[in-house]
């Protein structure tokens, strides 16, 4: 779809412990192109695009030290389903 993965996610539940686990995965992309591409592909699959602030975190990796760009998740998990519905 013509952009830069650099950070793969995956969540999953094999034992029920409480809250919070939305299973599924997200991917941490640099644009590199239009984004139309993996934004019809997200709204296919009923996942969410969203661009990520260089001064946060994903999954405990500092976004800040990736060379500089436009970051964005494809998230595709559980929790965005519900969402665009």
């Amino acid at each position: 779809m013509g952009q830069n993965v650099v950070l793969i996610s995956d969540e999953y539940m094999s034992e029920y412990v409480g809250c919070c686990v939305s299973e599924g995965w997200g991917a941490v992309f640099k644009q590199t192109t239009n984004l139309k591409l993996i934004e019809k592909f997200a709204k296919k699959k009923q996942c969410n695009i969203a661009p990520i602030e260089t001064d946060s975190t994903y999954y405990g990796f500092k976004i800040s030290s990736l060379p500089k760009g436009n970051y964005y998740e494809l998230s595709c998990r559980e929790r965005d389903l519900d969402e665009s519905q």
